[in-house]
């Protein structure tokens, strides 16, 4: 179960993996939600047993961490521009961070066919020429699509990522404005100079060669 929706400076914490979790974690969302809006209760709509990662901070660790497998799709201008971990990156401390990255990179070939896997239905749903949509994967490894949220929310926790937004952004502004249209490589060399190292080169970041185009054929 998630809740990310409900906007908590932790969002990695709302899962529950069994029925006291599940429990607890509805009563939270109802609390924080009746803060702002009317909320009569809520209904399950599906239950699906989403994949986890397990970091062991040390050899023979009993109570490894654990945080989401989820991956974020930025879609800008009708095209996809990258998948990027949504879950905790950058607030980890590097002895967390660096199994991570390794489990993320050992992860790649499970992303990328993830991406191609949900292309056709982004191909043809009615969907806004910029949004950023939330994927998860269940425990046999099938992606579903957890839920969309406007761009402004694209590269969460993972500097990278944001980098590349803010590149991709300037660039087609400038081209919106008249100017000749960045290469890829000009706009991930601009998304290396703000982030201080390569794109290509986190494991928090998935890349396909190109953006890919998911804009609605006529």
């Amino acid at each position: 179960m998630s809740h990310s929706s409900a906007k908590s400076a932790n969002p990695e914490l709302y899962y529950g993996s069994n029925q006291a979790d599940v429990e607890a974690t509805v009563f939270e969302v109802i609390r924080r939600l009746r803060v702002a809006l009317d909320v009569g209760g809520l209904a399950l709509r599906e239950h699906l047993d989403l994949e986890r990662i397990e970091l062991a901070t040390a050899p023979g660790d009993r109570n490894p961490i654990r945080v989401p497998f989820e991956v974020r799709l930025t879609v800008l201008d009708g095209r996809l521009l990258m998948a990027s971990y949504h879950g905790p990156f950058e607030a980890l401390t590097d002895d967390v961070r660096r199994p991570l990255s390794d489990e993320l990179t050992a992860r790649s070939e499970v992303v990328q066919r993830a991406v191609r896997a949900l292309l056709p239905a982004l191909l043809t749903a009615d969907l806004p020429a910029n949004y950023v949509a939330d994927v998860a994967f269940v425990r046999d490894g099938q992606p579903v699509v957890l839920e969309l949220n406007p761009l402004y929310a694209a590269g969460y926790n993972v500097p990278s990522a944001h980098a590349l937004l803010v590149a991709a952004l300037g660039a087609d502004l400038a081209h919106r404005a008249g100017y000749a249209e960045s290469p890829w490589t000009e706009i991930l060399d601009s998304a290396a100079t703000l982030a201080g190292e390569r794109v290509e080169q986190s494991p928090a970041v998935w890349l396909l060669r190109e953006p890919v185009d998911c804009s609605i054929s006529s």
